[in-house]
């Protein structure tokens, strides 16, 4: 769903009403098409803006009567707006609309949710991957709902192909970290001159490095996590504090042998794929390469104008923009998605793939493909197709939305007592039973 599509479902008549647009991202000329169709009404409102013109803004929807549009990141929803009629939420399911610090600490979609009921207005909240509570609150009546079934122009849906990469690594189709398949179509994409997209959701060079001998990580004082290899600085980095270190030159333990990457991030994407494809123009959009508000905008321009063939980045390419060239786009070691430590790992995977898939065939024509360089089929559907017959195969979906499908569940079912016993044994009472490995048959044991 798309930002064009609120604006005209939000605004047939001004009148003297207010509307409000959250945006989470505001950089990458969302702001400047709305200027293009509404003019001087539009009020953009984000951090950007030095303190003096959030000030005279503040002021001056305060002394408006009426008919303002406001373009803003989650805090715009605290403006001044007298008369607020409609909030539109893009990309409602995005965790950034949570601010949990510093304080004060709210979830912008639901204010907005809360605040247009108060004002006796209307929220509107656009994603092609919902919440899994916005989706709930959809379905079960709560919330209206309204389906965009078609792309826009002649834009086709994505063709979606998984690769196993533990196959490929068998049969020996793999070169460094992509499957020949993925590869295969990118040199086809790029032999009708079409543009490519990799996503790897992870920065640097090489999440973390090792000793081969004993077995060694670097990792932060501060935070005790593993730091990242940045070969291009040739340091190491904490992510969530910003400690960095030399790369020692022999291992701190042992003082046997010299450490080693391991992993791949961006950094070492780009290398490879530069290897690769030689004749290719390859840029790489992380926070690492964008430095600036300049650096961002020259790559994004670029790549507008077909003056680079491959981009790869982070989450920062997987929403909020419109390229009509890309008509490949590879999610590298997707099943790293589904092994973050986060109960929400499955829904938010499934919002990146979505999302990211959404980047090429935006304009029609070409070959559009969507390749997923995983570690495995995620769903096993081949192989519970070939044992269990289709019917196993389409309840293998509810891999991908865990939650979703245990939320039906527990709406059909009863609640359940605990046995007698069960209830009786507190922190003191019996053991639990040991974890017993379906694969291996020993307890605690790594599979």
């Amino acid at each position: 769903m798309s930002e064009e599509s609120f604006v005209y479902t939000a605004c047939p008549g001004w009148g003297d009403h207010d509307y409000c647009a959250l945006k989470t991202i505001v950089k990458d000329g969302k702001i400047e098409r709305m200027e293009r169709i509404f003019g001087s009404r539009v009020t953009p409102y984000h951090s950007k803006l030095t303190n003096r013109r959030r000030t005279e803004t503040y002021l001056r929807l305060n002394r408006s009567q009426g008919g303002e549009f406001v373009v803003g990141v989650r805090s715009s929803i605290f403006l001044p707006l007298k008369r607020l009629q409609l909030v539109v939420v893009d990309e409602e399911h995005d965790a950034s609309y949570k601010q949990a610090d510093p304080a004060p600490r709210y979830n912008a979609r639901d204010c907005a949710v809360v605040m247009a009921r108060l004002w006796g207005g209307r929220t509107l909240l656009g994603s092609a991957t919902p919440s899994l509570e916005t989706w709930v609150n959809a379905g079960s009546g709560k919330y209206g709902l309204a389906s965009l079934t078609e792309r826009y122009g002649d834009a086709r849906p994505p063709e979606i192909f998984v690769s196993d990469t533990i196959r490929a690594a068998k049969r020996g189709e793999r070169h460094a970290h992509f499957n020949k398949l993925l590869l295969d179509k990118m040199e086809a994409a790029l032999g009708r001159g079409e543009q490519v997209m990799l996503f790897q959701n992870r920065r640097g060079f090489a999440p973390y490095v090792e000793c081969s001998e004993c077995g060694w990580t670097a990792r932060c004082p501060h935070c005790n996590v593993t730091l990242t290899y940045h070969k291009g600085g040739g340091k190491l980095v904490c992510h969530y504090c910003g400690y960095t270190a030399p790369v020692p030159v022999k291992c701190p333990s042992c003082k046997v042998t010299d450490v080693v990457p391991r992993g791949f991030g961006t950094e070492k994407v780009e290398e490879e794929i530069a290897r690769l494809f030689p004749a290719a123009r390859v840029a790489r959009l992380d926070r690492d390469s964008v430095t600036s508000e300049r650096a961002f905008n020259a790559i994004i321009a670029d790549f507008e104008a077909r003056k680079t063939d491959i981009l790869v980045g982070t989450q920062m390419i997987t929403k909020g923009f419109d390229f009509g060239g890309v008509s490949l786009v590879g999610i590298l070691n997707a099943d790293n998605l589904l092994n973050n430590p986060d109960f929400r790992a499955a829904e938010r995977a499934f919002q990146l793939m979505m999302q990211v898939a959404g980047r090429e065939g935006r304009r029609g024509g070409g070959d559009p493909d969507f390749g997923a360089g995983a570690s495995r089929d995620p769903a096993g559907r081949r192989e519970r197709l070939r044992r269990h017959g289709a019917g196993a195969a389409r309840r293998a979906r509810s891999l991908l939305l865990p939650a979703l499908r245990a939320a039906y569940v527990a709406d059909a079912a009863p609640p359940r007592r605990r046995p007698a016993a069960a209830r009786h044994h507190g922190a003191g009472g019996a053991p639990a039973r040991p974890f017993r490995s379906p694969r291996t048959g020993a307890d605690d044991a790594p599979r």
